[in-house]
């Protein structure tokens, strides 16, 4: 299962974890404050890549709904600006 949208894609993985990889630091810094801010939602573990993309890593305490809707809250137009700002 995944669901993509801009520089975001969310996937539950076959053996039922779900990641969220996010492919920009500072876009990764806005949405993890807005996860663990304004959700409540923490990863468990972080895989830094070696380009820009990072990828957080949930226990199964999460839904894959969860944090599809958690994602879609977020305004596009401002999730643009921030990641334009280093690319």
């Amino acid at each position: 299962m995944q669901y993509k949208q801009p520089h975001i894609i969310i996937n539950k993985e076959p053996n039922g974890e779900i990641t969220i990889e996010i492919d920009d630091i500072e876009l990764f810094d806005f949405i993890e404050d807005y996860l663990i801010e304004e959700c409540s939602i923490e990863y468990a573990f972080l895989t830094d890549m070696k380009n820009k993309n990072r990828i957080m890593h949930f226990t199964d305490k999460y839904l894959f709904e969860t944090l599809k809707s958690a994602v879609q809250r977020l305004d596009r137009d401002e999730i643009e600006k921030i990641y334009q700002l280093n690319n």
